[in-house]
């Protein structure tokens, strides 16, 4: 436990707490007019949930945990940037590891959880050998960006895929930002 925090893959049997976090964090922005997120993660019958399902199951979301052991917050860790984005990054998609989802309890906002989280995910993707943690923000959430440009991202390209789920819809996710890792290992020439 690091400030307070415990950092778990979440199970497979976690997912309802895993969609309950996601979709707390979908009814926040839908109340305030953002546009990100689909209204429920648990009721979206599209490819999020198969995705989401998929990440839990192979060990790459994670639930983190407070001192009393009650989870306030969720994300995905992966080596595999957005299949509809990673043709965007400067450099390939290959050197990076990827967040995505990250989600934070609103009755647990204010404590920084999020700069915990990305913190961690920073020394993970470093203790991997890679030198950039990655995600995708909202292009138009200006507010997330500055949030993530306040923890140490730069923005290095903003590109724009179709939404799956929609025919003719633009998804609004396509600024892409990293900032380096954390106490990067190097890679050895086996590794390769």
């Amino acid at each position: 436990m690091t400030n307070g925090y415990a950092v778990q893959a979440a199970t497979p049997s976690e997912l309802p707490i895993v969609l309950s976090i996601l979709d707390d964090a979908a009814r926040w922005l839908y109340a305030h007019g953002i546009d990100q997120w689909p209204r429920s993660f648990s009721r979206d019958a599209t490819w999020r949930m198969d995705r989401i399902r998929s990440y839990i199951e192979h060990g790459l979301t994670y639930l983190v945990r407070s001192e009393g052991s009650d989870e306030v917050a969720t994300f995905t860790l992966s080596r595999a940037a957005d299949p509809q984005f990673a043709h965007g990054w400067p450099d390939g998609p290959d050197d990076a590891g990827y967040i995505f989802r990250m989600a934070v309890l609103r009755s647990a906002a204010g404590r920084d959880i999020g700069g915990f989280i990305l913190d961690w995910a920073a020394r993970e993707v470093g203790q991997w050998g890679l030198s950039w943690l990655r995600l995708d923000a909202h292009r138009f959430n200006e507010y997330l960006q500055r949030y993530y440009r306040k923890h140490g991202f730069v923005k290095v390209a903003e590109v724009s895929a179709p939404d799956l789920t929609t025919p003719g819809r633009t998804r609004g996710s396509g600024a892409l930002m990293q900032r380096p890792a954390i106490g990067r290992k190097s890679r050895n020439v086996l590794d390769c």
